[in-house]
């Protein structure tokens, strides 16, 4: 599992993917599952506040150009 530091919005998300799927499939044990569902939670947060940095940005550049 790589570090939410060296990963962007798409490898996050697609992770998150992949720990759904495995829970839909019922492919876990349960001491798997709650170790997923805490990655998940920290992927969840980053893949946010990612959204949120670039959501700020846009609307910067936005502004600017109207200026």
């Amino acid at each position: 599992m790589a570090t939410t530091k060296k990963m962007n919005y798409e490898a996050a998300l697609a992770e998150v993917e992949t720990i759904i799927r495995k829970m839909d499939n019922n492919t876990l044990g349960l001491d798997e599952m709650v170790e997923e569902v805490r990655r998940a939670k920290k992927l969840l947060a980053f893949c946010s506040e990612k959204l949120k940095k670039t959501e700020k940005e846009i609307k910067s550049e936005f502004s600017e150009s109207e200026s």
